[in-house]
């Protein structure tokens, strides 16, 4: 076969780079934020869905179970956008995908203040693999962007999937308009790099992290009440300083939508209480070259916990601090991450029992 010549496999070369190149700009001027500023059709988040999922070999009773988001991205039910008291934010374990509607968290909350005579909505804003970075994003690349959207108070269901993020991620690029850096630019405005750091922050913690869902059968694995580590506080000092610096952040813009912020902190199965002693997974993992198990998980996260309590506190919002004050048995998760019908139900009634004498006379009660 006789081989083309250099001038015209050059040629070829140029020809398909161009065609890359204009497709490319096809899609970020389509979808992202060069021209048109509206940005809630570029979010990967689902929006007017309703699917059905098979939980039943997640946990007892599972069977077929139905999710629904609206045209906002929103989930569960209220009146009217202009008039929202909570909206949840946080990851998967807000999300709650294996979860029927009527039995999330949320739900449990809001038929609570039902039934006490106030009539509460309680809108679950959650997304899968999303930490303080989406959450701060979500300010100017998703509320914003709702048509109306007036929100009483934001609560913040928190700490699992900060306790991964890098140091390097810190402070708030996502937001910030101190530099005009290129990659600050591209944070802003690229589709494709929102979606690289969506894509990203699912495989870190679907596969990376294992903190994606799925079944774990609790009896067969290995615990232990001896931690590898001394020093949890100075390994995560600066991941702590980080984190509270997002927490501010966040505080802040919830403060610019005139809204109470709340935050919760929360819980895992990595860890469990038992007779006063902390029993972890024995099964080793890296973090940050350092190997650690469920005993050491259970203190390195309480860094955060505490962070969270204290960082709110500091700054008049509402804390509570769920994963130090309500006990779980192993049937109210089927994985370390994530609450089975009974663990939402217990979480939120834990809620409604704090928020019930919390909460202020903004809120719609009869």
């Amino acid at each position: 076969m006789s081989r083309l010549p250099t001038g015209i496999i050059m040629r070829i070369a140029v020809v398909n780079t161009l065609v890359l190149a204009a497709g490319v700009l096809v899609l970020e001027l389509a979808f992202g934020s060069w021209i048109f500023p509206n940005r809630l059709n570029q979010l990967n988040i689902p929006k007017l869905v309703r699917r059905i999922y098979d939980a039943s070999k997640l946990y007892p009773g599972g069977g077929k179970v139905e999710y629904q988001r609206d045209k906002y991205g929103f989930r569960g039910p209220y009146a009217d956008v202009a008039d929202i008291d909570i909206l949840t934010v946080g990851g998967s374990a807000t999300d709650q995908r294996y979860i029927a509607e009527g039995k999330t968290w949320q739900d449990i909350l809001r038929m609570n203040f039902a039934k006490a005579g106030c009539d509460l909505s309680v809108v679950n804003a959650g997304v899968d693999g999303q930490s303080t970075y989406g959450h701060i994003k979500n300010f100017s690349w998703w509320f914003p962007y709702v048509p109306t959207l007036k929100v009483k108070y934001f609560l913040f269901y928190v700490g699992l999937n900060d306790f991964y993020k890098a140091d390097e991620d810190k402070y708030d690029l996502l937001v910030s308009s101190s530099t005009r850096k290129l990659k600050t630019v591209l944070q802003e405005k690229s589709a494709l790099y929102y979606l690289y750091r969506t894509v990203r922050g699912v495989y870190l913690v679907e596969f990376a992290h294992k903190i994606g869902h799925r079944a774990l059968d609790w009896e067969s694995l290995s615990w232990t009440i001896a931690p590898k580590l001394r020093t949890h506080g100075e390994v995560m000092r600066s991941r702590s300083d980080a984190y509270k610096r997002r927490l501010l952040d966040l505080s802040e813009l919830v403060r610019r939508w005139q809204a109470v912020p709340i935050f919760v902190t929360q819980p895992s199965r990595k860890y469990k209480l038992k007779d006063d002693q902390i029993y972890g997974l024995s099964e080793e993992f890296s973090y940050e070259g350092i190997f650690v198990n469920g005993v050491d998980y259970y203190y390195m996260l309480r860094e955060l916990h505490n962070t969270t309590v204290e960082t709110a506190r500091s700054v008049g919002a509402i804390a509570l601090d769920l994963a130090g004050e309500l006990q779980f048995e192993d049937d109210d998760f089927y994985d370390e991450s994530h609450n089975t019908p009974q663990g939402t139900a217990k979480i939120g009634d834990y809620l409604y029992r704090k928020l019930a004498t919390v909460l202020d006379s903004r809120l719609t009660c009869g």
